[in-house]
């Protein structure tokens, strides 16, 4: 069980109004009956006061009755502060050890499979692993609890590289080296392509003859 707000530290109590289960940092504490609250039913009165909402509704009862009554401008005041100020909830902090890991298994399944339909792996897979890389540094040094999880992260981006050098690298410059020499022997003549199988058959015979 842990709490569902921030998903990862345990359980202190629960919240007076919704009863969802709440840890210490993500709770707050009504200042009128000292029950526990979570962000998006706390309300914050004009004054600054921290209520839940069944003493935010006694507030309104007594200044329903402070008006019929025709209380003096003291009370009038004090009841007209009872009416919330609209809270932001706290933004959860992201967790970027969960974009590390995502990043890292798609660079992995990425790698095998292009080693399963071309052989090499694109250039591509080290801008993948790099990213899945940045993530898990961010999570290590930030200012997040889920260190072991950012270690796992980085180590998962760790394995692209590793079979890039396993299976080998494509690489635009790799592949237009071949492309130019392809062009070249386009663009040669019938004469000249027959004289360079000529050249290539007399170099064959060479080795063959220093062989035996």
């Amino acid at each position: 069980m842990v709490c569902e707000v921030c998903k990862t530290r345990n359980p202190a109590g629960f919240c007076a109004a919704c009863q969802k289960m709440l840890c210490d940092e993500c709770s707050k504490l009504c200042e009128q009956c000292g029950k526990m609250v979570c962000p998006e039913c706390v309300v914050t009165t004009r004054s600054g006061k921290v209520l839940c909402p069944a003493c935010l509704e006694e507030l309104k009862a007594k200044r329903a009755q402070a008006k019929a009554a025709g209380a003096p401008p003291e009370e009038a005041q004090a009841a007209e502060e009872a009416f919330p100020v609209p809270e932001v909830p706290p933004r959860a902090l992201p967790r970027p050890w969960v974009a590390s890991l995502v990043v890292g298994c798609a660079g992995v399944l990425l790698s095998l499979l292009l080693h399963a339909m071309v052989g090499p792996v694109h250039f591509s897979v080290f801008i993948v692993a790099m990213l899945g890389l940045l993530w898990g540094m961010v999570g290590l040094f930030g200012p997040y609890e889920q260190k072991a999880h950012a270690l796992a992260g980085i180590a998962l981006n760790i394995v692209p590289f590793v079979l890039v050098f396993m299976f080998g690298l494509e690489a635009p410059w790799i592949k237009r080296e071949e492309d130019t020499a392809q062009q070249q022997i386009e663009k040669m003549t019938e004469q000249q392509k027959a004289e360079m199988r000529i050249q290539k058959s007399r170099a064959l015979i060479q080795q063959m003859k220093r062989g035996r």
